[in-house]
């Protein structure tokens, strides 16, 4: 029961392993990049990355991911990171105008 990464294992395979963690290193990576790059989001990107890397070891003990009100602390980053894409976009669409 409290295995849960190992019952990820069993339930989806070393292939659904593998692309779990490739999304966790798509955000660890963007987050990454937004903190060196924007300074404005470097303020609410670093703890955010925080948590979700806290949440995630604190699951390897207890269940966290298969309780749905839990998953925005996933979900979090990755609004930040969409809002710094669109905001991008959004700059790169005013300079090119």
């Amino acid at each position: 029961y409290e295995l849960s990464y190992m019952a990820l294992l069993y339930q989806v395979g070393l292939i659904g392993i593998l692309i779990y963690l490739l999304g966790i290193f798509w955000v660890f990576y963007y987050g990454i990049r937004i903190i060196k790059e924007d300074k404005d989001l470097v303020i609410i990107m670093i703890p955010a990355l925080t948590a979700l890397l806290c949440f995630l070891l604190a699951n390897a003990t207890n269940p966290y991911l298969t309780k749905f009100e839990a998953l925005w602390t996933l979900f979090y980053p990755i609004a930040l990171i969409n809002y710094w894409l669109f905001r991008n976009r959004l700059l790169e669409r005013e300079i090119a105008l």
